[in-house]
């Protein structure tokens, strides 16, 4: 009884609801709470009462501290007003469309920062290159493919055992040599799974 009595001098001592709703509609609610980076926030204190700063009148001030359980069921009216909620909302949108906007313009340097040195990409524009897949054996001399092979090898992307894997599953495709790939290459090439050894 006697906490409703407190809860009830406490309002008093505040803006009217309708009052308050105004002041969250004019005012940025980062002014009142204080947010954390975990989404959390606590409302900031009058250093005076240690009432919450949302509807304060620094005139009707008591200056002397509101107990902490009336001051928690104040907050939680404070909550409960419409326009509060919206507010809480209407930061989150804003601070979205914030690190959206953060994220396009870092987007956008970075595909800078890589066209930079291309000389004939477009400013802002990323370049995606395709990786080209080895030669085929269509049975031309294997000197001739030996030098398609190692010209492949030495302008494409990937690490040495990557490029073979890619070779070997190239061979693999034409069926007239198939199986002699499957039998032949393992010997060939033993442990060490490098192009040069089957290119020798």
């Amino acid at each position: 009884m006697a906490d409703n009595k407190m809860l009830q001098n406490m309002k008093n001592n505040y803006l009217k609801e309708v009052s308050i709703q105004e002041e969250l509609e004019k005012v940025k609610i980062e002014n009142f709470l204080e947010f954390y980076s975990d989404g959390r926030y606590e409302f900031y204190k009058c250093s005076g009462c240690f009432g919450p700063q949302l509807g304060h009148i620094e005139v009707k001030c008591t200056k002397i501290a509101y107990e902490s359980d009336v001051v928690r069921k104040f907050e939680v009216y404070l909550k409960k007003i419409k326009g509060f909620k919206e507010a809480l909302w209407k930061r989150d949108k804003e601070r979205e469309k914030l690190r959206a906007k953060e994220m396009v313009e870092a987007a956008a340097a970075a595909a800078q920062a890589g066209t930079a040195g291309t000389g004939g990409a477009a400013e802002g524009v990323a370049q995606i290159v395709k990786p080209r897949p080895p030669p085929l054996w269509t049975g031309q001399k294997f000197d001739r493919w030996k030098v398609e092979v190692m010209s492949w090898r030495n302008h494409s992307r990937g690490n040495d055992e990557e490029k073979y894997l890619d070779l070997e599953e190239s061979l693999k495709k034409n069926e007239a040599i198939k199986e002699c790939v499957r039998r032949t290459l393992k010997e060939k090439v033993g442990e060490s799974k490098t192009i040069t050894r089957i290119c020798r």
